[in-house]
């Protein structure tokens, strides 16, 4: 009996005292709101800078090391931003150049354009 009960603790602790991975590759997409002013182009990009800034202080402390702005929106009396935070680089995607034709010709056509939301997008 003791010796199952000293083989069952000395197991329990080298489960429990062993070095535990390390949390692997992950990532969040962060969304901030920021209200505005007024309309004017400062305010709107006085709105979007602290957005940002808020978003990427709340990834720093969820201990993410990489950001990347995804979207800005201007929707009523305020201003949203999305930002995607992660603990490792993404890998390299294959980037095409804008002005490049695909090689596949049966591609189907695009279809109509869709009606504009109310909010609109910012670029800054």
């Amino acid at each position: 009996m003791l010796r199952m009960l000293l083989g069952a603790t000395i197991a329990f602790g080298l489960l429990v005292g062993s070095p535990q991975p390390v949390a692997l590759a992950g990532g969040a997409l962060i969304e901030t709101t920021v209200p505005l002013a007024d309309r004017s182009e400062a305010s709107i990009k006085a709105a979007v800078t602290a957005a940002i800034d808020k978003a990427v202080r709340g990834a720093v402390a969820m201990g993410f090391d990489w950001f990347q702005l995804r979207d800005a929106q201007v929707s009523g009396d305020e201003v949203a931003i999305q930002i995607l935070a992660t603990d490792e680089r993404p890998g390299d995607a294959a980037e095409v150049d804008p002005g490049e034709t695909p090689d596949a010709t049966d591609e189907p056509e695009p279809g109509p354009l869709l009606p504009v939301p109310a909010t609109s997008r910012v670029s800054i």
